[in-house]
């Protein structure tokens, strides 16, 4: 009897065993090839997949950033199964093709010369795929066509072969350097979001305790300062995973460089993506220069803290959905915006008084925006659109990240404030990846624990918007703060230190 139980368990050990074998889903392939690179036809890629299991597939590049229709960028789309071509429908957002049961596809199209790029010509300019006779730095939701209508988060495989087209040491994207990469198991919604850069590109890479942060430049002017700005990448990169007590195995730092149309445009902004995040700068960007290296870092500093928020914890209204709701970016900039100050500080890399003046700045940018008053609601549909409505989830986040921040210190004396909060919420996105976070649900979490009359001010700021919830004593005893009128018509909170101990303010 014993040694039947014994075999029964053996069984129901190896049924068990089976059953979590079958339920882990089999990566499906893609294989992303670059054909050919000239002057006059620009880059033509074939993106090799499995069709639907109905037989008919169709394919699309998504637009995104204020792109109205990213299909602008593609030309010559033709599909291939076993090497015979197929018919191609043109449905008005994107291709279907009919094709065999079971039959493997080749998309094969052309991405055609970008023309010059200048970083403050708005998002159309910076986030197309990027051609010319030197480079191409392509960001894969807009420039890969890949099959539409499959989740985001299921497993694929990877090949890159970019040896038609780079050097090995000319090549680099969010799966690593090397212009043949095999075998990278990531999803589907990685590949769309990663990026991809080719041609006269200089690259640095920096190893540590099997993890690779890696800085290319494109378009940039040479510059003795340029380690300066490699090194204060790497510095600021080494904070944010302490802040999280996170790694990565790769990480890319992409700083592409162009003209400007205002001279007084250093950065154009940037973008962060699937292991990466691509930054857009003025080609003489100077470490030397005391304003170019602050924006440099601050750019940096925002867009890597991305990587837990924004990308880890994302913002949607619906579980697991991969469409951001724009609602709620007072949430993945505003707060990052707060971040990014706060952990530039703590590296050394920005002093108190510089952070001060950020606070200063921020109160009075967001007192004289004419759309402070606008809901989170109302705010989402306008960000792309409205150059004051694009402001408000910047500064009313940031403002919100300080409000709970001293709420939180004040209610438990000192032994909490946000960071508590943002790590465990990042630490449960981590462990339940359909996890998505909207107004409602940030409201209440970062009311919990607070009084009333703080839990109601909180959310309603978040909520319905409207003036600062800061008075003049919030930051005492370190800062003290009056009603000023500077360039304002109506006086704006600004704050001083109150001492001349100034390390008391480490944001």
């Amino acid at each position: 009897m014993l040694r039947r139980i014994a075999r029964c368990a053996l069984c129901l050990l190896l049924l068990a065993s089976a059953t979590a074998l079958a339920a882990e889903p089999i990566p499906e392939p893609i294989a992303i090839r670059f054909d050919q690179w000239t002057p006059q036809d620009g880059l033509t890629l074939s993106i090799t997949v499995p069709g639907d299991s109905d037989g008919v597939t169709s394919f699309s590049n998504k637009t995104c950033c204020g792109i109205a229709d990213a299909r602008v960028f593609v030309r010559d789309v033709k599909v291939r199964s076993s090497g015979h071509p197929l018919a191609v429908a043109d449905t008005g957002t994107g291709w279907t093709v009919h094709h065999p049961l079971g039959a493997t596809l080749t998309v094969t199209y052309r991405l055609p010369p970008s023309g010059p790029l200048r970083i403050d010509s708005g998002t159309q300019g910076q986030f197309q795929p990027l051609v010319d006779p030197r480079t191409f730095h392509l960001i894969g939701t807009t420039a890969l066509v890949l099959p539409t209508g499959r989740a985001g988060s299921d497993p694929v495989m990877v090949e890159i072969d970019a040896t038609r087209v780079a050097s090995h040491g000319r090549f680099v994207s969010s799966f690593g350097a090397g212009n043949s990469l095999h075998d990278i198991r990531t999803t589907r919604a990685n590949v769309a979001s990663a990026l991809y850069l080719g041609g006269a590109l200089e690259l640095t890479t920096r190893e540590s305790d099997g993890e690779t942060v890696a800085v290319a430049y494109t378009g940039m002017q040479p510059s003795p300062h340029q380690a300066e700005l490699t090194g204060d990448a790497f510095k600021i990169i080494e904070a944010e995973r302490r802040f999280f007590g996170d790694a990565q195995p790769w990480y890319l730092v992409s700083v592409r460089g162009a003209e400007r149309n205002h001279s007084n445009i250093n950065l154009g902004g940037g973008m962060g993506m699937t292991n990466a995040f691509a930054m857009f700068a003025a080609s003489d960007l100077d470490a030397s220069n005391p304003e170019h290296r602050e924006q440099f870092r601050w750019v940096i500093a925002h867009e890597y803290f991305h990587q837990w928020n924004g990308r880890q914890l994302q913002v949607a209204s619906l579980p697991g959905s991969e469409d951001d709701d724009a609602s709620v970016y007072w949430f993945s900039e505003g707060v990052t915006d707060f971040y990014a100050t706060r952990l530039l500080t703590r590296a050394g890399l920005l002093s108190p008084g510089a952070a001060l003046e950020t606070l200063n700045r921020k109160l009075l940018r967001y007192a004289t925006n004419s759309k402070r008053n606008i809901s989170a609601r109302d705010a989402g549909p306008l960000f792309w659109t409205d150059a004051e409505a694009e402001q408000i989830p910047y500064l009313r986040g940031y403002l919100v990240a300080w409000y709970a921040e001293l709420a939180a210190a004040r209610q438990s004396e000192g032994r909490r404030g946000l960071d508590d909060a943002m790590k465990a919420l990042v630490k449960r996105a981590k462990a339940e990846p359909t996890l998505r976070v909207d107004n409602a649900f940030l409201a209440d979490y970062l009311s919990q624990g607070l009084a009333a009359e703080a839990a109601g001010g909180l959310h309603r700021f978040i909520i319905d918007g409207g003036e600062v919830p800061l008075s003049t004593d919030s930051f005492r005893p370190c800062l003290a703060g009056a009603m000023e009128k500077q360039e304002a018509a109506t006086p704006v909170l600004q704050f001083a230190f109150a001492g001349p101990d100034t390390t008391c303010f480490q944001h």
